[in-house]
């Protein structure tokens, strides 16, 4: 479904050369979820503008179903760190607004809607606003808004990292059996180890700056029942740890907290 060769990117501020990314490579079959993890700044986000058609590599080549991502493609669909919810709009239209662009029919667009509403357990808060809901609720209704509109990839950008524990924990459930349930690929960006190997079919682990693959983690025992308590997750998330004491890697100790700021 997706192909990344050689991709690098490099930004112009100022008329300086700031690289972000080099020699990127990796495959996303459909119906796969990858996590994407590294130290803070390494170009993670960067990653997924690219890969959403939002930025061009400056070298290397990005296919998406046979072709370059565009900006705005139907197929693909983006949520980053904050919710991006219009506050005037109820819960229901938040949802239903992009398939309202898209010019669904009203009778479909309400059908679609109230399923997926009804699937993230919001079937109640229709008509409520962003205000009165919580973090994790205004997360629910990203996600939905996401789903409704039945993309073949979805890109995250650390969707659950201002999230409590035990919130962010029921989310990852949700989004673990929506996009295995749906077929859907998936790349998640996340600063988070354990968020990564419960979420992550294949983890790919960045440098930092300017980011390269360091590492890529099979993790066969993804969405089994129970993995979160079992030897196979803590081995994981061990590996991981251990990549990231690594000199290379900016010697950073990755936890449960803490955003991406700068991708």
């Amino acid at each position: 479904m997706l192909e990344v060769r050689g991709v690098e990117f490099t930004y112009r501020t100022g008329g300086r050369r700031v690289p972000a990314l080099t020699g990127v490579d990796f495959t996303l079959a459909p119906g796969e979820i990858w996590a994407v993890i590294g130290p803070s700044g390494c170009g993670k986000s960067t990653l997924l503008y690219l890969l959403a058609g939002l930025l061009r590599p400056t070298r290397g080549e990005i296919r998406f179903r046979g072709g370059p991502p565009l900006a705005h493609q139907r197929e693909i669909a983006l949520i980053l760190q904050g919710y991006g919810l219009f506050p005037w709009k109820t819960v229901r239209d938040n949802v239903a607004l992009g398939l309202q662009i898209r010019g669904v029919p009203p009778a479909e667009s309400r059908r679609r809607t109230e399923e997926i509403l009804a699937t993230v357990g919001l079937a109640e808060y229709g008509d409520f606003y962003p205000e009165e809901l919580s973090g994790g609720q205004k997360q629910r209704v990203a996600i939905a808004r996401s789903f409704v509109l039945e993309p073949a990839l979805l890109l995250m950008d650390e969707p659950f990292s201002a999230l409590d524990a035990l919130t962010r924990e029921r989310l990852q459930n949700l989004l673990l059996s929506l996009c295995l349930s749906r077929e859907m690929g998936t790349v998640l960006v996340t600063h988070n180890i354990e968020e990564a190997v419960f979420l992550g079919r294949r983890i790919l682990v960045m440098t930092r700056r300017p980011g390269r693959v360091a590492a890529i983690v099979d993790n066969p025992d993804m969405g089994q029942e129970g993995y979160r308590a079992s030897a196979a997750f803590l081995a994981r998330t061990t590996r991981l740890r251990e990549l990231f004491r690594d000199p290379e890697m900016g010697g950073e100790e990755l936890g449960d907290s803490g955003g991406d700021a700068g991708g």
